[in-house]
């Protein structure tokens, strides 16, 4: 049943994903990301990077995050956000888990890119701002993932 049940769950996201329109004035499309804390990870750290936590833009400003834990994929963020494309800048209301519980936090996070075409995302969230280098996540690793079974909720 179990395995049944992942199953679904994993069709679920990719059919929803696939669903979704594009939003084309938002620097990260639809999909599966990684956030390195470098810029100019090779494809194998991407999909490495990708089987230990992604986050999943699911179009209209909503977002889910996973991250494996003790051996077991748990969702640890559902963000809701708006973006101003003037501003490129997101400013999102997410329930995040953190230090052991859920939280509600506002983040803003702004995007840049330089000029080779590498987005760097400044993201602030409870006063701390971190800096990363949004990447696709390989198919190959979220179809693994998949298959391993995700915690929807903790």
């Amino acid at each position: 049943m179990r395995c049944i049940c992942q199953h679904v769950i994993a069709a679920g996201l990719l059919a929803i994903v696939a669903a979704l329109p594009a939003r084309a004035e938002e620097p990260l499309g639809l999909g599966y990301w990684a956030f390195p804390h470098e810029a100019g990870k090779t494809p194998a750290e991407i999909d490495a990077s990708c089987r230990t936590g992604f986050s999943i833009n699911l179009g209209g400003g909503h977002w889910m995050s996973f991250l494996l834990e003790n051996g077991r994929w748990i969702n640890d963020g559902i963000d809701a956000c708006t973006y101003d494309a003037a501003a490129s800048t997101h400013t999102c209301s997410l329930r995040y888990w953190q230090n052991g519980a859920w939280g509600d936090y506002e983040a803003t996070t702004v995007y840049s890119t330089d000029a080779s075409g590498v987005i760097k995302a400044e993201a602030t969230l409870a006063g701390q701002t971190n800096v990363s280098y949004p990447t696709p996540c390989p198919i190959e690793a979220i179809r693994d993932v998949l298959a391993e079974g995700l915690s929807p909720l903790r």
